[in-house]
Order: structure tokens, then C-alpha cells, then sequence
């Protein structure tokens, strides 16, 4: 059983925007717990408008401006998840694409699948004594969240997400859907 947590592409896109544009603030070192080193000034950082755009504009002024140090981090933050998801064909790599703004309930049907998988190898395997693993504890599933964006409320979240795409911006959201077409055509159908 192979699963893949992705995230929703309007959310992805401004949390990398805000994460790299703190990173690019703060120096490479800074976000990584050393010390900041100076970087380019603030005038070479894309606006919101011009990320939504052209995501790929950060990952350009970051390399023209020699800042490559971070390029991994570049490519994980704005690089499109579909290419990851599935092959050429179109064709899923995995069986269950999870969500991370609802990923507890996602790993309950995860486990849940796995707990399947396990007793159908135990019946398979009758003369083995494998042990049912249990169910989870009451509680064991709540995962922590780092990301602000997920960390925050429902309604917080729906509040950031509106100042960011909504009206004024409303052309950010469609942009974004255009950059990351394929990640929209195959995680939000």
C-alpha cells in the first residue's frame, strides 16, 4: 500500500511564498537554527501579485542573484506534486493521496487500510502466529502542525486565504490554478 500526503495548491502556494520570502529575509542559515547572512536587498523579492503570476519567478531571482543554497528548498516549495503523484501516462504511483489540512482523518483510513492489508496476509499466512495489531488509541492520531497556515483555525485560515485571493487579488487564485494545473486537475476534482 503506497500513500502520498499532498497539499492543497492555493494553501501550498502562499505558505511557500511566505516561508521563502522569510527565508530570503532572514538569510539560508537563519531558518535552519545558525546565523543569518545577508542576502540580496528587499526590491529583488517578488510581490504576491507577481508570484501568482509566475511562481517560478523566486526560483529565477534566487538563482540569477547567486543565491543557489537553497535550491532544494526552492524546487520542494514550487515544484508541482502531480509529477510525483503520477507517471507520464497519467498513471498513480500511489494507491491513497492524503491531504494536509485534513491529514488525521486521512491516516485513520491509511491505518485503517494497512490494519486490513496485515489481517489479509495473517489469513493468507494461517499457520504463522502474526499478532492483529489495535486499533490506535483515542487521541494517538493528532499530529502537531509547524505550518502556520495549518496550525491556525478553519476560520483563520479561511481569513488569510481571502486577503491573499480574494477581492482586489481575485486574480491570484485563477493564476495559481494556471501555474499548477495539473495539480488541480488531479488533487481537487
Amino acid at each position: 500500500f503506497v500513500f502520498a500526503v499532498a497539499r492543497n495548491v492555493w494553501l501550498r502556494a502562499a505558505s511557500a511564498y511566505h516561508f521563502l520570502n522569510a527565508t530570503q529575509r532572514a538569510g539560508p542559515m537563519a531558518m535552519h537554527g545558525g546565523q543569518p547572512i545577508p542576502v540580496a536587498q528587499r526590491e529583488t523579492w517578488p510581490t504576491w501579485p507577481e508570484f501568482c503570476k509566475d511562481p517560478s519567478v523566486i526560483a529565477r531571482r534566487a538563482f540569477c542573484r547567486g543565491r543557489c543554497w537553497e535550491w532544494h528548498t526552492l524546487l520542494t516549495h514550487l515544484a508541482p506534486q502531480a509529477p510525483c503523484l503520477v507517471d507520464f501516462a497519467g498513471r498513480p504511483f500511489v494507491d491513497y493521496v492524503a491531504d494536509t489540512e485534513h491529514l488525521e482523518e486521512d491516516m485513520k483510513e491509511i491505518l485503517s487500510e494497512l490494519r486490513k492489508r496485515v489481517a489479509e496476509q495473517i489469513d493468507a499466512d494461517a499457520g504463522r502466529a502474526w499478532p492483529t495489531p489495535p486499533p490506535p488509541a483515542p487521541g494517538m492520531l493528532r499530529l502537531p502542525h509547524a505550518n502556520a497556515m495549518l496550525s491556525s483555525t478553519a476560520e483563520q485560515r479561511g481569513h488569510r486565504l481571502r486577503a491573499l485571493f480574494g477581492p482586489g487579488n481575485a486574480a491570484c487564485a485563477q493564476q495559481i490554478a494556471r501555474a499548477y494545473r495539473e495539480d488541480v486537475e488531479l488533487l481537487h476534482r
